[in-house]
């Protein structure tokens, strides 16, 4: 003899499924938005160095894109130098921040929680937990930190290319 399931319960459990799925989707929804504050944010601290070309490549010194992935469910905000470095901070279909760099910039983080970014696009900060942390304590660095160190890598890696072909800047 088979046991019937009350449909009590089955209602139940599938809304816990809808529940949580509706969490998720407001979560992906908000942090898209926190993604979108980030890459104006991105554009108006980086202003003209985004027409600016460098003169060997020819390319653009740096960009700022969103690729908005409607196979995956995500978007993505894309800080790409001339050089071929980058960084690119996500949100999943199911809400989830992540992030990569190359060169490695993000070593600190582990599991971003949070995009914070003013109205006025003044400031923006990263709230994060440090790798190996499930709950805390939350971090807080601004944007401008991985955005230097993004900087200052590349800078290094073009001085090192041009070695000693041009004479060193002048002391102050």
């Amino acid at each position: 003899m088979h046991r019937r399931v009350a449909d009590g319960a089955l209602q139940a459990t599938f809304a816990r499924i809808s529940a949580t799925r509706e969490r998720q989707a407001q979560m992906r929804l908000d942090r898209s938005e926190q993604l979108a504050q980030l890459a104006a944010y991105l554009r108006a601290t980086l202003g003209s160095y985004l027409t600016s070309v460098d003169p060997i490549t020819g390319s653009r010194l740096v960009d700022v894109g969103i690729d908005d992935s409607r196979s995956q469910g995500g978007l993505a905000v894309v800080l790409a130098m001339f050089d071929g470095s980058k960084f690119k901070i996500s949100v999943d279909a199911l809400g989830r921040f992540t992030h990569a760099a190359v060169p490695e910039i993000f070593a600190a983080v582990g599991k971003i929680v949070e995009v914070r970014v003013s109205k006025d696009l003044s400031s923006a900060e990263l709230c994060y937990l440090a790798p190996g942390e499930a709950h805390g304590p939350v971090r807080l660095e601004p944007v401008e930190t991985f955005l230097l160190a993004m900087i200052t890598k590349t800078a290094e890696t073009v001085e090192g290319q041009a070695g000693d072909t041009i004479p060193a800047a002048p002391s102050a």
